[in-house]
């Protein structure tokens, strides 16, 4: 009883200390970034979006998305692509490529020609006078040889898909895959980068396995199977973005560093590369 007495009385002299400590962290001021993305797509127009960075303390306007895209629009920038002899100027002007999905605030009308040798270069003079430099790219086109359908059971309620490749074991190349489910304007369910280093045949397979959340059948259900080749940049750019998603709000993470190819005094950060996308249509039948 006097032992049970003594660890009473010991656990309540630790209860009624006061334990919490307020520890104030004084971070260094944050200095933004400038932002770039531009994508060049043969058969559609130049279209750049240049934006800068937020600290991760700035308070959002998420119920605002519209605001908060003018916050973070750099404008009076002047900015020029040349390729071959050409040199084509990008004119201020806030868009929505209803194709692409793509926002962009520089623009021209000119078509983005289908060349998968030549270089292209980025010439940036923002606002106050810095210069943001990069090149890059179109690499060759990757089709889509096949499609294969299999279902797991009589009901078809889960089908596997496969969709074949070709690609050359000799060279070092990069591919992005995307699926999507009825529409290219849904969540896509898959969306990754992925390198060949592992594939040492020339016939290649990726897929996924469907079903629906209901557990109906899938019939009549359709997937999108898209494929692009892609630059080295461009995979170490996605990959980079992707693992600084996943950091985010994890206590125990590393903070995650964008791999970028644009270069210059501000300390840009974003991606200048050019692809072209195949697709194939799934309908289950």
């Amino acid at each position: 009883m006097k032992q049970i007495s003594f660890i009473l009385i010991i656990f309540l002299a630790l209860t009624s200390c006061n334990l919490n400590k307020i520890v104030e962290i004084e971070l260094p001021a944050y200095t933004d970034q400038p932002v770039v993305e531009c994508y060049l797509i043969p058969g559609q127009r130049y279209e750049l979006l240049l934006t800068h960075s937020n600290s991760f303390f700035d308070p959002l306007t998420g119920s605002e998305p519209a605001a908060f895209l003018q916050s973070i629009l750099e404008s009076g920038a002047r900015v020029t692509i040349i390729h071959g002899g050409d040199t084509i100027e990008l004119k201020e002007k806030l868009e929505l490529n209803s194709i692409s999905g793509f926002v962009s605030n520089y623009s021209n009308d000119t078509l983005v020609p289908e060349d998968f040798t030549d270089t292209f270069h980025l010439h940036i003079v923002l606002s106050n006078g810095s210069v943001i430099n990069s090149s890059t790219v179109i690499p060759h086109i990757a089709s889509l040889d096949s499609t294969r359908v299999d279902y797991a059971n009589n009901r078809k309620t889960r089908a596997t898909v496969l969709a074949y490749h070709r690609d050359n074991p000799d060279t070092e190349d990069y591919y992005r895959r995307m699926i999507h489910i009825n529409s290219l304007d849904s969540l896509p369910l898959q969306n990754y980068t992925t390198d060949d280093k592992i594939n040492h045949s020339e016939e290649v397979a990726f897929g996924a396995i469907y079903e629906r959340k209901d557990k109906q059948p899938v019939i009549g259900d359709t997937m999108i199977i898209s494929l692009s080749h892609i630059t080295k940049e461009y995979h170490e750019f996605f990959t980079s973005i992707t693992n600084a998603n996943l950091a985010n709000g994890n206590p125990f993470g590393q903070p995650g560093q964008i791999k970028s190819n644009v270069a210059g005094a501000s300390n840009p950060i974003g991606i200048f590369t050019g692809f072209v996308s195949r697709r194939d249509t799934v309908i289950f039948q």
